[in-house]
Order: structure tokens, then sequence, then C-alpha cells
């Protein structure tokens, strides 16, 4: 996957977030944030036991990142992983 031009990246464990991630694309947005999503669920497969819903835990770690991100003012993580959980609740 090409990317954007950016400013450079706030990284998110392994991953990163573009700093301009306001200033993407809708498709490069969506194409970005399912990556993102697919790689959390891969170490949530490999993590935990089978009994316990990926899903249901990656919405939880979504949550709660969602809140420490906007409590440190880094909005750009903020939003793109609020569009993350869209896209998981649109499942």
């Amino acid at each position: 996957m090409g990317r954007a031009k950016t400013t450079g990246y706030t990284k998110l464990g392994n991953l990163e977030i573009p700093k301009d991630y306001f200033k993407m694309e809708k498709n490069e947005k969506r194409t970005l944030n399912i990556l993102i999503m697919e790689e959390i669920l891969e170490i949530l497969e490999s993590k935990l036991p089978s009994y316990i819903d990926k899903y249901e835990q990656l919405n939880e770690i979504l949550e709660t990142s969602i809140e420490a991100n906007n409590k440190l003012e880094i909005y750009e993580v903020s939003a793109c992983l609020t569009d993350i959980q869209n896209l998981l609740n649109e499942s």
C-alpha cells in the first residue's frame, strides 16, 4: 500500500497513524483502518483463548484507547480509532 505524503506518524504499538489523518481522503482512511483492524484482530486471535470474543475485546480496547487519546489530545489517533470502531460495528 502506498502512503500519502505526511508530516510524520504517531506510533500505536507497532502501528503508525499519520499525523495528518484528518487530511487523508475517505478511501485512504478506510484502507488504513481496515489494515489496522485486521492486524489488531490477528494479535487478539493469537493471544486470547478461543472462547473470548475477539470483536468484543477489540471494541473495548478501542473505547478505552479513544478516551485515553482524547485526554492526551492526540486527536488523529482518536479519530482513526473511532473510524475503526465504526467499521467494526458495521460488520
